[in-house]
C-alpha cells in the first residue's frame, strides 16, 4: 500500500514538474535542469522500494522492484527494449508472484512456517504401501500459554516447530493444527523411526527457553541490567505417539492409529513416545 501511494504521488508531482517547468528553475536556488526534474519522483520510488523490500522481503515487493527497473530503462533508454517485450515481462513476473504468493497462503501455515495440513494431505497423494504417520504434541500447552501469555505460546511453537522440521530419517513435518504436528516417514516402519523421534523429542526437552522480564523491555539501561538476573528458564516437552500404514487402510486409518498411540504416551506421563 505504501509503495501504491508512493507511485501516486511520484506520478501527481511529474504531471506538476512538467506543467510548471519554467516555474521551477526560476525558483529553485540551485541551477538545475528540466532533465534533472524528472529524477526527484524517480528517486522518491526508488527509495520506498528499497526501503520497503529491505523491511520485508517478499514475492510481492521484490516483482515490484523488478518492474519498477523496467519501467526505470524504458524511460531512460525507451529504445532498448520493445515496450511489448517490456509489458510481457512485468505481466510474467506478477503473474508468477500472485502463484506463489497463493501457494503459501494454502500450503503453509504463517506462524511456524511450516506446511500446513492441506500440504500433508496432498502429500498423501504421492506416498507408496508403506509408511508412519507420528502424531506429535506439546504437554500442558494450554496451561503454559494461559500462565505466560500467548506471545510466548506463539514462540514456544516457533521453538517446536524448528527443532521438528529438523527431525531425521527423512521426516516431513507438518502442523496439524493448535499445538498439534504430523511427522510422516516414507517408506519406514514405526520401530525404524523409533530413534529419530526419540532424539528430536529428546532435543526440545533439552532446551532452555529465556523469559525475557517486561521491565527489561520498557526500563533504562540500569533497570533492564537489573532484570537481566531474574530471567526465567523454562522447557516445554512434547509427546509423540507413532503408527504404521496398515496393509489394505488409507491414511486415515494410520493417523488414528497414531492418534492412539499419542494418547497412550499422555497417559503414560507424557514426554514420551509410544508406538
Amino acid at each position: 500500500m505504501a509503495i501504491i501511494i508512493c507511485l501516486f504521488v511520484s506520478a501527481l508531482l511529474v504531471h506538476l514538474i512538467n506543467n510548471n517547468t519554467d516555474q521551477l528553475i526560476n525558483t529553485l536556488p540551485w541551477v538545475i535542469t528540466p532533465e534533472d526534474l524528472v529524477f526527484i519522483p524517480w528517486f522518491i520510488c526508488l527509495s520506498a522500494i528499497m526501503i520497503r523490500s529491505i523491511q520485508d522481503v517478499t514475492l510481492t515487493t521484490t516483482a515490484t522492484a523488478i518492474s519498477f527497473l523496467l519501467w526505470s530503462i524504458e524511460y531512460f533508454q525507451p529504445m532498448l527494449f520493445p515496450s511489448a517485450m517490456l509489458f510481457i515481462i512485468v505481466s510474467t513476473i506478477y503473474l508468477l508472484s500472485i502463484l506463489f504468493d497463493s501457494y503459501a497462503l494454502a500450503y503453509r501455515d504463517e506462524l511456524t512456517g511450516l506446511p500446513s495440513r492441506r500440504a500433508l494431505y496432498n502429500l498423501v497423494l504421492s506416498l507408496g504401501p508403506k509408511y508412519t504417520v507420528a502424531m506429535s504434541d506439546i504437554d500442558h500447552f494450554k496451561k503454559f500459554n494461559d500462565t505466560y501469555g500467548h506471545d510466548v505460546g506463539d514462540q514456544v511453537l516457533k521453538l517446536v516447530s524448528s527443532k521438528l522440521s529438523k527431525i531425521s530419517g527423512g521426516g516431513k513435518v507438518f502442523r496439524y493444527g493448535g499445538e498439534e504436528f504430523t511427522i510422516v516417514f516414507p517408506r519406514k516402519s514405526a520401530e525404524e523411526t523409533l530413534n529419530h523421534l526419540e532424539t528430536v523429542r529428546q532435543t526440545i526437552e533439552d532446551y532452555q527457553i529465556i523469559l525475557r522480564d517486561e521491565k527489561r523491555k520498557k526500563g533504562d539501561k540500569k533497570s533492564r541490567s537489573q532484570a537481566s538476573n531474574t530471567n526465567k528458564t523454562v522447557s516445554v516437552t512434547i509427546s509423540i505417539g507413532a503408527a504404521n500404514k496398515v496393509r489394505g487402510e488409507n491414511f486415515e486409518h494410520a493417523l488414528k492409529q497414531a492418534d492412539i498411540a499419542l494418547y497412550k504416551a499422555k497417559k503414560q506421563g507424557r514426554n514420551q513416545v509410544c508406538i
